[in-house]
């Protein structure tokens, strides 16, 4: 049987797939181990109906070059190595 990818991003059912430990690999080509995931806090006062389809962040470790950065979920584009 066929192993499905997981994607790091789920457009359709608004999830994020990535885990603090994951390896990445950029779109920009870099690989990267995912040090955090963060999701925007909501309260009453800032909740609107789109705030479901914004992705959250995600704080990485650059392997390449040896440095923290954060970027949106949608820059990663595939998961390499899943921490589970």
């Amino acid at each position: 049987m066929e192993e499905l990818e997981l994607l790091p991003w789920d457009k359709e059912l608004r999830h994020c797939n990535l885990k603090r430990g994951d390896l990445v690999l950029m779109k920009s080509g870099h690989h990267a181990i995912v040090t955090n995931v963060r999701h925007e806090p909501f309260t009453e006062s800032n909740f609107t109906e789109w705030a479901y389809e914004l992705p959250p962040y995600v704080d990485v470790f650059y392997c390449d070059g040896a440095e923290p950065g954060s970027c949106n979920v949608t820059r990663v584009e595939k998961i390499i190595s899943a921490s589970r």
